[in-house]
């Protein structure tokens, strides 16, 4: 059957928005940056919520050119957005837009800023200053740090770097918690397919919704986005 999220109503609970040049491999061999960092969550929300995390890796969407369509749909069937700015990622349209859409359709509360590497305001253009304006005060978890003495960025590479495992799993555990707390408030605010509540909205996906037999799914949309975007 059709998967539904956690969170009911939603087919996806989180949607993550990246460059896809974030998540070339450093070494051979090894994951990328992102697919580390995604695994890792996946295992630390499931440490404190029973359920399944589906990772959707969708490479139809960056090979075809009617891509908005369908990832209009994906961002709206998605309860939490996680973003993950760096230098590729502000310059990209096609990531900046789907911060852009999502937030205007769901705001604020729903984002998740992950911050792969630092990356240069100042330098980028209106449009881009006054989004990232608009989500500087969400839940910001920083990847690198500047070293004091040589003025250098430092990020933080677990997947390459063993050393940096600790720091990351502890930016990666903030997180982890953060997303159980949104899935229990949504869940808590969601109308049930019994409530007295509930929409027309919510009855078209009721039937999905109140099957015992599926365990609450979480389901991870993985945004790719092309370099030449």
């Amino acid at each position: 059957g059709h998967v539904m999220g956690y969170v009911p109503v939603y087919e996806n609970d989180v949607f993550i928005s990246y460059a896809h040049v974030d998540n070339e491999p450093i070494v051979p061999g090894k994951p990328g940056w992102v697919d580390f960092f995604e695994d890792l969550l996946r295992k630390r929300v499931k440490v404190r919520l029973r359920g399944e995390i589906q990772f959707f890796r969708d490479r139809q969407l960056r090979l075809y050119r009617k891509f908005s369509d369908q990832l209009t749909e994906k961002l709206a069937s998605s309860a939490v957005l996680i973003c993950i700015p760096s230098p590729n990622y502000v310059e990209s349209d096609w990531c900046l837009w789907e911060l852009e859409q999502f937030h205007k359709r769901m705001g604020g509360d729903r984002i998740i800023k992950v911050v792969r590497t630092h990356f240069d305001e100042q330098s980028l253009k209106p449009s881009s200053k006054s989004l990232l304006k608009q989500i500087e005060h969400v839940l910001d978890c920083r990847f690198y740090a500047r070293n004091e003495s040589t003025g250098f960025i430092e990020d933080l590479l677990p997947e390459v770097n063993p050393e940096h495992m600790l720091a990351s799993l502890q930016k990666i555990e903030v997180i982890a918690q953060n997303l159980v707390e949104l899935f229990k408030k949504l869940c808590a605010a969601a109308p049930g397919p019994s409530s007295p509540y509930a929409t027309s909205a919510t009855e078209q996906h009721a039937e999905e919704v109140a099957e015992p037999s599926v365990q609450p799914q979480i389901a991870v949309y993985l945004a790719e986005t092309a370099k030449e975007l």
